[in-house]
């Protein structure tokens, strides 16, 4: 800070008086609205979520549901659809592939909103979901739900349920509710799910004041001149309302229903985004460094000499107003001072400048904030900088305000809607549940249908056993049972075998004129119809037997691998290891059960005599047997290469490290920008990462990856338990099969356990990092309880940066990847700056709500990160 030496100079000091008017309608008379549609047009949205141009998914499911394009029906279970060119396919945890085409509809049996819900990227949803392979080959997923349903993902995101009073919820469910109706259409889907339109994030329980919000007022609307607004809304308005054609000039929007008045409700709400530039007039005092400088070169121009010091500021003044009609919108401050030049003579100069200026030379630092205005207070001029948003319409800092104060919603609407009115409307009625067409023409789901065509006998080949299908595209067919064997060429999905039996994880098979052996995960099978398997005489290989169905099958003595004990209470005990199979009982906190081995990411357990299946995720295990598990099989790769553990610096500061990857889950800390990470693994925008000893995820963005990690030495990495191999086994770059092997280790080799997922453990050994499977290793150290979830801060606005960091000011470049549009503000609707080429040079300070905040050529604005390449 530089002080500044307070001189007696008599100049007059601008005060200005405003006078706030606050007219506010006791409630809206509910009149009908004019319908524009039939009647219950509007009771289903369907929305785009983000799926991050994914070409492979995971949904669970809660509920019933069916294919609509088959009539395939399921309940549970989880989903993985992948997408190849053109064309998805869909397949079921427990029965398999359930179809493929180029586009699908899982439609759910009972709409109502207790009934069930898909699991997807971390998020829960109401409704159902349309799928469709793009024409780049990635997964495009439409939620078509409710009115209702669709409202309780906007309202608990845009708002709070915790910190937003109930009369503010409303508010935000009409203001919500109006601008969707608005944006509905004949397309695939009506609306987005980021800040572009509203944030949508699906169905938590847990709302209640949500819920209650949105069904009390499901029938209300806002109608101007007949019909119902696009009522926009934002986090902040600084303090003044502002007009949709302000906001967005040269676009044709409509005022209707709206009007400019302050607010000093938003000015009110401690959590409203500001800004203040303090100075001193005619009192001694401080300012910071960068409007320090300012003030010297503007009084060195108006001067025409070179001043060196500054004595005192005499007089300030704001003004120049954005628009007609505003008074907290302002471009210019007037400013008069005594300065010095470097032999100490004083001049006194009055002079002007941009209130832009402020940011660009670093006196305020948020680029989120869009206006200026300025008052006398006591000795000091504020100069403030705020608006976190376009500020039209409902400004939902003032709502929560506002609410706080005692007005009801109708008040609330009143204010930020002057020239709109609350009218019932009958286009929204309660959802029915779909109906089946095809129920009982759908295949029994994990039954294969007998090829049309099968292929030719093989000369020489025993008996035919059952009939196969691939299910995954490019699967060699070998000259035996073993990736080390030679492959005679690849099979796609859809194509059909004939199976003599197995032998060991593969299928002894005939197809393409010759005996071959195929992966036994790629093969969907059918038992010869009528006939039963019979044993043949082909050397090392055992036959297929027809399944018989038994009910939680036990092992006469089963040999225990370890000892385990629940973490949580009201655990599910299971017949299989899948959240659609029927649970046996419940295990409380606290219970002790035996290990017998590990499938996927469930354990193999007893308790009381009786076996059957538990999460893994749910068990502590505390003791293991020194029983060793049977050598790994090889297996086929068929995915792309999982990245391997990387070391990382954070490139800003205030970066969450969360429990999840989503801005939605609890945050474990706060990050500092040069912080070292290692990067374990990659999901979606976000990498899985160690640091200081804690593992959670953080978004990739905020990573600058600076090299291959180094491998713990002496046991001294900050690693989460230790284990040996059982066995010979495979280190793989990502938990599953599938992905590329590091090295094989032997069998008691030493392992530092850093985390686990999906039933693999991500392991150190022998200066290597990767995955294990957990089947083949005994855990000496077992794997510390999770960190106690901190909740997240509850924030208001249209979605939030992801972790609200400081301004990175020091350059990150970058360049476009296509010819795109830069903008002032980060949405598709904010003003056209100008239309960047492919290879577009850009200096990147800030990344919030997919949008980087970016330099070209001199001019700040905002750039879609989608078209951004980041060079480092």
């Amino acid at each position: 800070m530089i002080l500044l030496y307070h001189k007696r100079i008599r100049v007059s000091v601008l005060r200005r008086t405003l006078a706030l008017l606050l007219t506010l309608c006791a409630a809206f008379a509910l009149l009908p609205a004019r319908a524009a549609k039939a009647t219950g047009a509007y009771s289903w949205v369907k929305v785009k979520l983000t799926a991050n141009n994914a070409t492979s998914l995971s949904i669970s499911t809660s509920g019933t549901y069916f294919i609509k394009e088959n009539g395939m029906e399921f309940s549970g279970g989880t989903l993985t659809v992948r997408a190849y060119g053109n064309s998805l396919t869909v397949s079921h945890s427990q029965y398999g592939e359930l179809y493929t085409g180029a586009s699908c509809s899982i439609l759910r049996a009972n709409v109502e909103r207790t009934a069930g819900f898909l699991s997807f990227n971390g998020r829960k949803y109401l409704g159902h979901f349309h799928l469709r392979a793009t024409s780049g080959g990635y997964i495009q997923v439409v939620n078509e739900v409710p009115m209702a349903h669709y409202l309780y993902g906007v309202v608990g995101y845009e708002m709070s349920e915790l910190t937003f009073g109930i009369e503010a919820l409303r508010a935000q469910a009409i203001a919500a509710k109006c601008y969707v109706i608005n944006q509905m259409g004949s397309g695939e889907y009506h609306i987005g799910d980021t800040s572009a339109d509203q944030v949508y994030r699906g169905y938590n329980a847990s709302y209640n004041n949500v819920i209650a919000a949105v069904d009390s007022t499901l029938d209300q609307v806002l109608v101007a001149n007949g019909s119902i607004i696009r009522s926009y809304f934002a986090a902040s308005n600084g303090g003044e309302t502002n007009l949709p054609s302000y906001a967005w000039p040269n676009q044709g929007r409509s005022d209707v229903g709206f009007g400019i008045s302050i607010d000093p409700a938003d000015l009110a709400n401690t959590y409203s985004k500001k800004e203040v530039v303090r100075i001193p007039v005619n009192t001694p005092g401080s300012l910071s460094a960068p409007l320090h400088r300012l003030v010297l070169e503007k009084a060195s121009a108006a001067l025409g000499m070179s001043m060196s010091g500054i004595e005192a500021i005499t007089y300030v003044s704001t003004e120049g107003p954005a628009y007609a009609g505003v008074t907290r919108n302002l471009t210019t401050c007037t400013m008069s001072a005594v300065v010095t030049d470097g032999m100490g003579t004083q001049y006194q100069t009055t002079f002007t400048f941009r209130l832009s200026e402020l940011y660009a030379r670093g006196a305020v630092s948020d680029g989120t904030l869009r206006i200026y205005w300025g008052e006398q207070v006591g000795d000091q001029y504020n100069i403030y900088h705020l608006r976190y948003g376009h500020g039209v319409g409902l400004s939902q800092r003032g709502a929560q305000q506002r609410a706080n104060e005692g007005q009801n919603y109708q008040q609330i609407l009143a204010f930020y809607y002057p020239q709109a009115s609350l009218s019932a409307t009958g286009d929204i009625q309660p959802p029915s549940n779909p109906v089946n067409t095809l129920a009982g023409q759908a295949p029994v789901p994990g039954a294969l249908p007998v090829p049309a065509a099968t292929p030719a006998p093989v000369a020489g080949a025993p008996a035919v056993i059952a009939y196969g299908m691939i299910n995954y595209p490019d699967t060699n067919y070998r000259t035996g049972p073993g990736t080390d064997h030679q492959s005679y060429g690849k099979l796609q999905t859809g194509e059909a075998l004939l199976v003599y039996g197995e032998s060991g994880n593969w299928y002894h098979v005939g197809v393409n004129g010759v005996l071959a052996y195929v992966y036994k995960q790629y093969v969907d099978i059918t038992p010869t119809s009528g006939v039963a398997p019979v044993a043949t005489a082909v050397p090392g290989v055992v036959p297929v037997m027809t399944p018989v169905p038994v009910t939680n099958p036990a092992p006469a003595v089963p040999a225990a691998l370890g000892i385990g004990v629940l973490k949580t209470s009201s655990v599910n005990f299971r017949t299989a290891p899948s959240t659609s199979a029927r649970s046996l009982g419940k295990f409380d906190k606290g219970d002790v059960v035996q290990v017998f081995g590990q499938e996927g990411s469930w354990l193999y357990v007893s308790i009381d005599n009786t076996y059957g299946y538990v999460s893994a995720s749910y068990v502590q295990v505390q003791s293991v047997a020194q029983t060793a598990a049977p050598a790994v099989q090889p297996v086929e790769t068929i995915q792309p290469d999982a990245p391997a553990a990387r070391q990382g610096m954070l490139t800003t500061s205030n970066v969450n490290l969360r429990q999840e990857a989503t801005t939605a889950s609890a945050s474990l800390k706060k990050l500092k920008k040069n912080t070292a990470v290692t990067v374990m693994a990659e999901q979606g925008d976000w990498y899985y990462v160690e640091v200081n000893g804690q593992y959670g995820y953080v978004y990739r963005s905020y990573v600058r990856i600076t090299g291959t990690a180094a491998a713990p030495a002496n046991g001294a990495a900050p690693a989460a338990g230790t284990g040996v191999t059982t066995g010979k086994v495979n280190l793989r770059t990502g938990p599953g099969a599938s992905y590329n092997k590091v090295t094989t280790l032997k069998k008691n080799a030493s392992l530092t356990i850093l985390g686990e997922a999906n039933g693999w453990y991500n392991v150190a050994a022998g200066g290597k990092t990767g995955y294990v499977s957990g089947k083949y290793v005994k855990v000496t150290a077992a794997l510390p309880a999770p960190p106690a979830a901190v909740p997240p801060s509850p924030t208001a606005g249209t979605a939030p940066a992801e972790e609200n960091a400081a301004p990175v000011v020091t350059a990150v470049t970058g360049e476009t990847t296509r010819q795109v549009n830069f903008r002032d503000g980060s949405s598709t609707s904010a003003k056209k700056l100008a239309l960047l080429p492919k290879g577009a040079p850009l200096t990147l300070y800030k990344l919030e709500n997919d949008w980087f905040e970016a330099d070209y050529k001199g001019t700040r604005g905002y750039i879609s990160a989608e078209y951004v390449k980041v060079r480092g």
